[in-house]
């Protein structure tokens, strides 16, 4: 596209829309998009002369944020506001289940972690994570029994302390899993290689 940046953007962004809606007269799309609280300005931008096309597309927009983003499509035809709150505890039971692959795990252990979780289905998952990877417990048949008291276990307290224990965890790949966070999401092996202090 000619023109200024901000031009070329608009014009980037309406050929984008088009492509889609050309997409949906094809066969019906959904198109999901998470954690809007994280959004940039030119995405945001993107969505909104979507959303204005949406309710004559063959197109379901499902978007998810946290309640501290702020809709600036709350008065928008055709949209909806669902408000989801955390899981049960016995939702969260469940989430806990399925992570340990249907092995049952103490009573205890599972009444912790539906405490420290709070019903946030992340946080549920990568805390059981954690805790079927430490040294506490043990599996015997189809089940965890505790090799020691539970209190005698330092349990991360947040998602972020339980997904820094997770990364502390990985040995020496710790080094190379933070080199490649601050490339970015995407990147390969030869880049990764260029910038590691290491060997291969």
């Amino acid at each position: 596209f000619e023109g200024s940046p901000e031009r070329r953007k608009q014009k980037t962004i309406e050929a984008i829309v088009e492509l889609l809606l050309a997409s949906s007269e094809l066969r019906p799309l959904l198109f999901t998009v998470e954690d809007l609280h994280w959004i940039d300005p030119t995405t945001l931008e993107f969505l909104t002369v979507l959303i204005d096309q949406v309710p004559s597309a063959r197109i379901l927009l499902v978007a998810t944020y946290r309640p501290d983003f702020t809709s600036p499509w709350q008065m928008h035809v055709g949209l909806t506001q669902l408000m989801i709150g955390n899981l049960t505890p016995q939702q969260t039971s469940e989430v806990i289940a399925r992570t340990a692959d249907g092995h049952a795990l103490p009573g205890a252990v599972v009444d912790h972690i539906i405490q420290k979780t709070g019903g946030v289905p992340l946080f549920t998952e990568e805390l059981t994570k954690l805790i079927l990877e430490a040294d506490f417990l043990q599996k015997e048949g189809d089940q965890y029994v505790l090799a020691r008291p539970l209190d005698s276990v330092k349990i991360p307290s947040t998602l972020q302390d339980s997904l820094m224990a997770r990364l502390d965890g990985l040995g020496p790949a710790k080094e190379v899993a933070q080199l490649a966070s601050v490339i970015g999401r995407d990147f390969n092996y030869d880049l990764l290689v260029q910038i590691a202090p290491l060997d291969e």
